[in-house]
């Protein structure tokens, strides 16, 4: 075959085609040796890019014996062998096509989606392959060296790829995620979905003896049987047939799964043209070339064709059904997003998790709008939360569904102040769930920015930037001057050198980096000599220009810049010009910065307070800076005018305790003597899914006086003083970058997680003791 520089081969025929013309071109050379056989057989082996000798070729062409040496017929065995070699490789990477055909890409919602399709994705693990006991896959052993693995996301079921088919064929489908409109349902009740499983955890319900077998080290063989949807696990011997057939109560999630009865797909859409002058269909089928004529009608009248011509949602009402769906950007968090995504998954039904890569929100939120108690978690930054905010403005949902927000960006200032934290560390994803179910419901003003060209510049078309902002929408703050001026070179380097910023670390770093750059030159020392600022009708330009400040901010929310509170906690008293900050209070934060300020916010600083207001208008005179919630651009002379839209509903993270609490008489002054025990990281990171390893391994340090109502923030500095050391010379007992944990026992298993510093204000004393540790 001709090989390319880079190394492929190339032909125009297959090797089984040049393994049978070898062979005929082969005897007749050897045999026969005229000179057309010779020049067949050197145009073949030039092909096959094989280098005959020129002496046996000429020896042939002069003696015209019959008889040849060993050497020579050796050589065409060779070549045959090679070429034989490169059919079955072809064979082998035709197999391995087919089979990849079959890894189901992202959920189907189309005409040719299938009920119980498995959701692959590539594995690379030990555990044996789930039909690892039958013929075939041996059999496929001996044909594929190497042979790639797949888990489905859906129900876990691992196989190779080359025995994807072979899985169908035993009749291991998938659990179902929709039904067929041809399907009469009666009630929305749900069957096991039960897969034999090679390794568990917890214990059987009928005798009462916990999994983890260990012959089983090895995940040679299966240990048990569980149900998809509740989580439900027996052994094989005590298993029943009879509970296949019995409804399932879908675990402790049942409130936010949305059961495959709710969707329907709906069947194929007819045309006119279809079956015309057909007798035998009858009256029947003209009625329903009616009626599909009608839903065409109707479909092309909605704005997201899909979500209505191939699936409905029938969902029904309860007072208890609280479903979720999930967005999802699977990029977000150094592709942490796409782990996210396969557990979420998991843990409800597929097809109420989305891929905001695959056309943004607005598929998922027109297909279930109609869905009573709707909640939505935004798994992403900031960023991704409003999206799907201004996204629910546009299709005017109601009523407004609460949105909760899983931190994977980077700055999450939207998240710091719900309760969600800084940034998902490794909390259980069915705890964070059940968050979602239980949180509170708040109100977060939203504030509509307009932009404009300012008619007191005369060279406006000829100023650099750009005519209109990225956003008009704004959740968290609006920024002009050095801060955003940061944001815009961080933007600018990173669409240049996205390779370099592929972390949050890295973009954190970066990000500190230019903002010590812009410290020191202090390019915006003259910003308030270019601007004109207006809020509520009281002219405070004079104001701000006597300051010299360098940035002006108008903050929405208690957290800027990656947590700090610019804002502060002003004094409430009598004559006081300022009042704390409140998400719903329909005012707006104005707040003045110098170059100075900003490594001052990091330790509890505040910057310039200058009004609370509902109006705001800003003249700039020259081209500006700007950042809408980290969005950021250069901006022509313009006037920006602010003005309060609405209230989006967003749910509020809190402690959730699934034990009853010991302390439920106790006052909340009474006074307790806690013991503390630690565990080294490493002790965490092996065990922290075995809750009773944890406590058997921690390692007590004393004892510290608190009350229940305590915070563990402020119980923090009594711990400290195990940070230091008792004797000269020796090690303190405890490191001082220390993390408290929490225990989550939400059904499926107890798995011990870190509670983030943020967090340590929101949880108290009492909340610790009813189940955690």
């Amino acid at each position: 075959k001709k090989k390319t520089s880079e190394g492929s081969i190339h032909s125009d025929r297959s090797p089984s085609e040049l393994v049978k013309e070898l062979r005929k071109v082969s005897n007749d050379s050897v045999f026969d040796s005229d000179s057309d056989s010779i020049s067949n057989l050197t145009k073949l082996n030039t092909e096959m890019n094989l280098q005959p000798r020129q002496d046996t070729v000429n020896d042939w062409a002069g003696s015209r014996s019959p008889n040849r040496t060993d050497s020579d017929i050796l050589s065409f065995h060779e070549a045959l062998n090679e070429l034989d070699k490169q059919a079955e490789s072809q064979k082998r990477l035709t197999i391995q096509s087919e089979n990849r055909a079959l890894l189901s890409q992202p959920v189907s919602w189309e005409e040719t989606a299938e009920m119980a399709l498995h959701m692959w994705v590539e594995r690379d693990t030990r555990e044996a392959c789930h039909i690892n006991e039958t013929q075939y896959c041996q059999d496929q052993k001996l044909l594929h060296s190497k042979r790639h693995k797949v888990r489905c996301s859906a129900c876990k079921v691992l196989v190779h790829t080359s025995c994807i088919r072979q899985l169908y064929y035993h009749g291991n489908i998938c659990k179902p995620t929709f039904r067929e409109i041809k399907q009469k349902v009666k009630d929305t009740t749900v069957n096991h979905h039960f897969m034999q499983r090679r390794k568990m955890s917890g214990k059987c319900p009928t005798c009462g003896k916990g999994f983890g077998n260990w012959k089983n080290f090895s995940g040679r063989t299966f240990e048990g049987i569980s149900c998809s949807w509740c989580g439900d696990a027996y052994h094989i011997g005590c298993f029943s047939d009879k509970l296949r057939d019995e409804p399932c109560h879908l675990g402790p999630l049942r409130n936010m799964i949305i059961p495959p009865s709710w969707i329907i797909k709906l069947p194929k859409i007819e045309t006119e043209q279809d079956g015309e002058g057909s007798s035998s269909r009858g009256s029947f089928e003209r009625r329903r070339k009616k009626t599909s004529r009608r839903r065409s009608k109707r479909n092309s009248s909605l704005t997201d064709d899909r979500a209505s011509k191939y699936f409905t949602v029938k969902p029904l009402a309860s007072s208890h059904n609280k479903p979720v769906i999930v967005f999802i950007n699977p990029k977000s968090g150094g592709n942490e997003g796409a782990k996210i995504m396969r557990v979420f998954q998991w843990f409800l039904n597929p097809r109420q998790v989305f891929d905001l890569t695959q056309g943004g929100p607005k598929f998922g939120l027109q297909l279930f709008r109609n869905c009573p108690n709707l909640r939505i978690l935004a798994c992403g930054g900031d960023g991704t939360a409003g999206w799907i905010l201004s996204v629910l403005d546009q299709m005017e949902f109601k009523p407004f569904p609460p949105v909760a927000v899983l931190p994977l960006g980077t700055g999450n200032d939207l998240s710091r102040v719900l309760g969600w934290g800084a940034a998902y560390a490794d909390e259980p994803l069915d705890n964070i769930l059940m968050h979602v179910e239980d949180g509170p419901v708040i109100e977060l003003d939203r504030w509509m920015l307009s932009v404009w060209p300012n008619p007191e510049i005369d060279n406006w078309s000829e100023m650099e930037g750009k005519d209109d902002v990225p956003l008009h929408v704004i959740n968290n703050y609006f920024s002009i001057g050095a801060d955003a001026q940061v944001a815009v070179e961080f933007h600018e380097s990173r669409e240049a050198n996205p390779q370099k910023y592929n972390s949050r670390f890295r973009n954190k770093f970066a990000y500190s980096k230019l903002a010590g750059q812009d410290l020191v030159l202090r390019k915006f020392a003259n910003l308030t000599d270019n601007i004109k600022l207006v809020c509520d009708g009281v002219d405070l330009t004079q104001t701000v220009r006597q300051l010299r400040l360098e940035a002006i901010c108008f903050l929405n929310i208690t957290s800027y810049g990656s947590g700090c509170n610019p804002w502060g906690s002003p004094v409430v008293a009598p004559g006081q010009k300022f009042g704390p900050q409140a998400l719903d209070d329909e005012m707006i934060e104005v707040i003045g910065f110098w170059s100075t300020t900003f490594p001052k916010l990091l330790v509890g600083a505040h910057g310039e307070r200058i009004a609370q207001c509902q109006h705001i208008k800003l003249h700039t005179l020259t081209s500006l800076p700007v950042q809408i919630d980290g969005e950021a651009c250069k901006i022509k002379p313009s006037i920006i005018e602010v003005v309060h839209q609405n209230k989006a509903l967003m749910v509020r993270k809190t402690p959730l305790r699934t034990s009853p609490a010991p302390l439920r008489d106790v006052a909340p002054s009474y006074q307790l003597k806690v013991s503390v025990s630690k565990v080294n990281l490493m002790q965490y990171e092996k065990l922290h899914s075995d809750l009773y390893e944890i406590r058997k391994e921690a390692v007590g340090l004393g004892l510290v006086l608190t009350t229940p109502a305590n915070t563990l923030k402020a119980l923090r500095p009594q711990i400290n003083r195990f940070t230091k050391a008792k004797e000269f010379g020796k090690s303190p007992q405890l490191s001082k970058n220390w993390q408290y944990l929490d225990v989550a026992s939400s059904g499926r298993l107890d798995r011990v997680f870190q509670i983030l510093p943020e967090q340590e204000e929101s949880i108290t004393v009492g909340d610790m003791l009813c189940d955690g540790i």
